[in-house]
């Protein structure tokens, strides 16, 4: 499967397709969507949008590997979330829902008996 016409969206079949031929094809693409989405965001959006593309670019040059910038670019989206939920939590923003309002319950420990050790090195 080869290039699109102007305006038409390419297909999941496209993309496989890209992905193991022309892997150029489909990272040209990628850059082209992600700089029409951020030249739409609103203009007080856009230089953080551009400093967060710049992030995970630069993560994905230190990777070692695809998989690898995938677990870092992970853990950035992890860390933004975290960030976030502290915000929400500290300013009361966020609503109570079943993850954060979890109620402790009281179980009985059950003991463990100690196996007895036999000290044969007395001699």
């Amino acid at each position: 499967m080869g290039p699109l016409e102007n305006d038409q969206k390419p297909t999941i079949n496209h993309l496989i397709s890209w992905a193991e031929s022309q892997p150029e094809l489909l990272q040209d693409w990628f850059e082209q969507e992600l700089n029409d989405l951020i030249e739409n965001a609103p203009i007080s959006h856009q230089k953080k949008l551009r400093g967060l593309q710049f992030r995970i670019e630069m993560t994905k040059r230190r990777a070692k590997t695809p998989i690898a910038s995938c677990i870092e670019i992970s853990k950035l989206m992890y860390e933004s979330f975290y960030d976030l939920k502290n915000v929400l939590d500290d300013t009361g923003l966020a609503k109570p829902n079943q993850s954060t309002n979890i109620k402790s319950e009281k179980a009985k420990v059950l003991p463990f008996k100690q196996k007895s050790v036999n000290n044969s090195d007395s001699g």
